[in-house]
């Protein structure tokens, strides 16, 4: 596609996209530090403290950009406006899933760095497909960052965050950046030049996963991006994870017994029962530990009751601690409840603790004096839920 129209349209949709980045900052201040409050009631998190993060993002938005078009220079917009989208999109999205104020500033800092790439990548975009209307094509593209934040702005501010709190909006906004990352495909962007962080092995879909955003790494699963033993499990994907393995049940040349142990944690971790099953009849033993935790640990964080059971009815042991908290599965089944989003569900949570419980675990009995679970009857019921032949 070399038609100039489409490139600068394209280029001031990006830019309109990214607009809420920036611009929609200060109407979600107030409502992180709601969430996050001491036992006083008071917010944990002061204000400016807060928005120190904002201060960071603004920082790598603006300081990067030399960096930026240095390297477009010498490798061209595509591989880098690749990144750029999916910075955006997953830094964005991740936002609302911040317990720490290092998380926060962490996933800002990444939404800055990809917020960068596609205010350079689009500047220089519209300047070279319009060299005789330079300012013309600059000036559009300045006013798509701007008039994206009128747009968003009053979308966040009126609807979204009254409707489905902050959380959830940041999800929301940020998965519209998939549309950005849409166009960029669609100008010709490749997945499988995409480079994730080295502790994900350079894959993007893995990179997905292991920050929480399973919904993310199904969504470029979708739209090509390669996927490994370990991304094809977490993203439920049982033809591909099958591809990996030889008729007797031995793993191919192209996969590695890491690879099958994180696959297999992530498909517990994001409910892919059917992957489970199928790495369980391949040797996985349910008892092993892997990244500190066991495939129980991550099923009863994410209260996924079916695969609780399954590994259960395998032998997974049920008060196994992990290694960086020394929690048991009761423990972050618990903590899966207490920062579950408020616009989902809990009811999966309820059965999972009883089942659990009806294995035999431990109740550690500082759960039953936390106040907000000390409010909800069903958890404490949960709690002392009787066992029972669950044939």
């Amino acid at each position: 596609m070399r038609k100039p129209w489409f490139q600068l349209t394209a280029s001031l949709i990006a830019m309109v996209m990214i607009a809420n980045l920036q611009y929609a900052w200060s109407l979600f201040v107030e409502p992180i530090r709601a969430a996050h409050l001491g036992v006083n009631g008071m917010p944990l998190w002061q204000r400016s403290e807060v928005q120190a993060a904002f201060a960071l993002f603004i920082l790598l938005q603006t300081f990067v950009q030399p960096l930026d078009g240095w390297l477009m220079d010498r490798i061209g917009p595509r591989f880098l406006i690749t990144i750029a989208g999916i910075l955006c999109g997953v830094g964005w999205s991740l936002m609302g899933q911040a317990d720490t104020l290092t998380q926060l500033n962490l996933y800002y800092a990444f939404a800055g760095v990809g917020a960068a790439f596609v205010y350079s990548g689009c500047v220089g975009s519209a300047l070279k497909w319009y060299p005789a209307r330079r300012g013309f094509a600059a000036g559009l593209i300045a006013a798509g960052f701007g008039g994206g934040s009128g747009l968003f702005n009053l979308l966040i501010q009126k609807y979204l965050i009254p409707e489905y709190g902050y959380r959830t909006t940041f999800l929301i906004t940020g998965v519209v950046q998939g549309a950005l990352i849409d166009l960029l495909l669609e100008r010709g962007a490749s997945l499988d030049r995409a480079v994730a962080p080295d502790y994900t092995g350079g894959r993007v879909v893995n990179a997905c996963l292991a920050n929480g955003r399973g919904d993310g790494a199904e969504y470029l699963a979708r739209r090509g991006a390669p996927l490994d033993l370990e991304a094809a499990a977490g993203v439920g994907r049982l033809d591909i994870v099958r591809d990996f393995f030889n008729e007797d049940g031995s793993l191919k040349p192209a996969a590695t017994m890491n690879q099958m142990k994180s696959g297999f944690n992530w498909a517990c971790s994001y409910g892919r029962l059917e992957v489970v099953r199928f790495l369980l009849g391949r040797g996985i033993n349910p008892a092993d530990k892997h990244g500190g935790e066991t495939g129980l640990h991550c099923a009863a964080y994410g209260g996924h009751v079916e695969v609780v059971k399954l590994l259960l009815e395998r032998g997974a042991p049920v008060n196994i601690q992990d290694e960086k908290w020394a929690g048991t599965p009761l423990d972050w089944a618990i903590h899966g409840w207490g920062h579950s989003a408020p616009d989902t569900t809990r009811d999966p949570y309820y059965e999972t603790v009883a089942r659990l419980v009806d294995a035999g675990a431990t109740v550690d009995p500082g759960w039953l004096s936390v106040e907000n679970l000390r409010a909800d009857p069903r958890m404490l019921g949960a709690l002392r839920h009787p066992k029972k032949d669950d044939s």
